[in-house]
């Protein structure tokens, strides 16, 4: 599993709000985690994992990029929801999963732990409303919007 260094927080809480929420989560301590940054380059060759700075991979790189054949993902680091919270923008799909971070005329909720609603409205102000009017917004529950439907309605962002 690759999660940003902020989300090692979360994933160590897993089973404590499990138990609060009445259900149970396996222990965490054995999962293999590799640790991801904002900008880093990560790719996948002859099924191992690599995970490289972008400074050094490519100087014109400003966003984490995930190549496997003919794909590509772009990995935005994108906090306020949850500490470690990611964006995935798919360019040849013109899309972008949100997670719960961005949702239809909404945005995810902040008043959990960790959670920052400053943080939240300043990175999807710059990380994901910057990406092209048409490119889709798939949030991790709920219908899919458009980029620049967020820009125009969603009070959250106006």
């Amino acid at each position: 599993m690759t999660m940003h260094a902020e989300g090692r927080k979360l994933l160590k809480q897993a089973e404590a709000y499990g138990s609060i929420m009445g259900f149970a989560v396996d222990n965490m301590d054995d999962l293999e985690v590799v640790e991801i940054e904002d900008n880093d380059v990560i790719s996948i060759e002859n099924g191992k994992l690599r995970i490289e700075n972008s400074a050094d991979a490519s100087q014109n790189s400003q966003f984490s990029t995930f190549n496997s054949h003919q794909f590509k993902i772009e990995c935005r680091y994108v906090p306020g929801h949850c500490p470690g919270s990611m964006c995935f923008v798919l360019p040849q799909e013109k899309a972008v999963i949100t997670g719960d971070a961005l949702f239809h005329f909404s945005i995810g909720r902040t008043d959990l732990p960790g959670g920052d609603y400053p943080t939240l409205i300043e990175k999807l102000k710059t990380r994901i409303l910057t990406l092209p009017d048409d490119y889709r917004v798939l949030p991790g529950h709920g219908i899919a919007s458009q980029i620049g439907k967020e820009k125009k309605y969603n009070s959250f962002l106006i």
